[in-house]
């Protein structure tokens, strides 16, 4: 089943609304914008693939979130399926999965996949940053991310 949702990081070192940031798609970049109430731009069409794989799709983009590569930014393009670990506060790792990373019978070769990342060297979203994947830094603000519905 689809829902509506924004993707959320927060920054710790901002009070009030104001460390409330949202994927954002746009022009075909992939970015973390001030979260904002009625910015098409921040939502997402998320699809589940069982327990803990989900699609997310760009409303306004019409195109799939998908992994650029090791250490690279995201880009659009056909559907990609990423797996959601979750964290002990509640949130979530959205990292990538990739048929290279199986062996035949679906063992796991690589246990430190590349993560959904806000690209910030201070390891806290900030507005306008690049969001692409990273190695794990150990659940980071940058790198933890909440699924908001937004059909309710």
């Amino acid at each position: 089943m689809a829902q509506t949702v924004k993707v959320l990081c927060y920054n710790p070192t901002e009070e009030g609304d104001e460390n409330t940031y949202a994927l954002e798609s746009g022009g075909g970049e992939v970015i973390v914008q001030y979260e904002e109430a009625g910015v098409p731009e921040q939502l997402w069409t998320i699809e589940y693939s069982g327990m803990d794989e989900i699609s997310l799709l760009s409303v306004v983009e019409n195109l799939y979130l998908n992994p650029g590569g090791d250490n690279s930014p995201c880009t659009l393009g056909e559907a990609y399926f990423w797996n959601l670990a979750p964290q002990p506060d509640g949130q979530y790792a959205i990292r990538s999965t990739n048929a290279a990373e199986k062996d035949a019978l679906g063992i796991v070769l690589d246990a430190f996949p590349q993560n959904l990342n806000a690209f910030d060297d201070s390891n806290q979203p900030n507005s306008g940053d690049t969001v692409g994947t990273w190695t794990w830094g150990g659940g980071n603000p940058n790198e933890v991310w909440t699924i908001a519905d937004q059909d309710e």
